[in-house]
């Protein structure tokens, strides 16, 4: 009885111990664990690096992401371009960069200058005096609503502007912050958009390597999922 009772045990004392341990496995099943642990502590290692980089540019995700926008939506203009320079990505990319760049800036640095000018030439008209409005049409008292006091506003703003100007100095005052925020605001707008478009050029740039990484990891992956998928290690066979 005590015989029967060591041979079970000894039969499930494997079971016990924690498994066969890795130098009973086969060489094959050696190799296969060996590739397993090699990727999973690359796609860990990618994992952890990707997490960094997402918790660095967290302030930043606005930014990147019209990147990312732009660089999709102009992937197929890019691949038509870098064919037309001869496969040169680099050359195509910062001709779109630039191309976009112009688009963006040129429009608003003209109405900027226009707009400066404007208000520099009627301040001017302010402090000589020069500037004159004309009396409002007679019909303007007769809109609904806003007529009567467009019309007083309007007549005093024809015959004594400074007087006019003078009296609503304190809301004029109180709109001075607002104009300011405003624009600041419009500023950062443009400003994360030419970031943008420059994150957009560097990912195009870089579309091909970033590619082939991918496509690398991801097949290196797969290889080694289906490996390990079709064997059995068995410690006692061998296989």
């Amino acid at each position: 009885m005590q015989y029967c009772h060591r041979t079970h045990l000894d039969g499930i004392g494997p079971a016990f111990s924690g498994g066969p341990s890795y130098t009973e496995y086969s060489p094959q099943n050696r190799e296969y664990i060996r590739r397993a642990l090699e990727v999973s502590i690359h796609v860990g290692l990618v994992v952890l690096l990707t997490a960094a980089c997402l918790f660095v540019l967290l302030p930043f995700r606005p930014l990147v992401a019209w990147g990312i926008i732009i660089a999709i939506a102009v992937f197929p203009a890019y691949r038509w371009l870098r064919s037309m320079v001869g496969g040169r990505g680099s050359l195509a990319a910062t001709i779109f960069t630039l191309l976009f760049l112009a688009i963006l800036i040129v429009p608003i640095v003209m109405l900027a200058e226009t707009m400066v000018e404007g208000v520099q030439t009627l301040v001017a008209h302010v402090k000589d005096g020069s500037l004159s409005i004309p009396p409002p049409p007679a019909n303007v008292g007769t809109w609904p609503i806003i007529g009567a006091p467009l019309q007083k506003l309007w007549t005093k703003a024809s015959t004594d502007l400074t007087g006019l100007l003078q009296s609503l100095l304190p809301q004029i005052k109180d709109l001075v912050p607002g104009i300011l925020a405003a624009t600041a605001g419009f500023g950062l707008t443009v400003l994360q958009f030419v970031l943008s478009i420059l994150v957009a050029g560097v990912l195009l740039a870089n579309a091909s390597g970033c590619a082939e990484v991918t496509r690398s990891l991801a097949n290196a992956c797969s290889v080694t999922g289906v490996r390990s998928s079709r064997t059995s290690p068995d410690p006692r066979s061998g296989v």
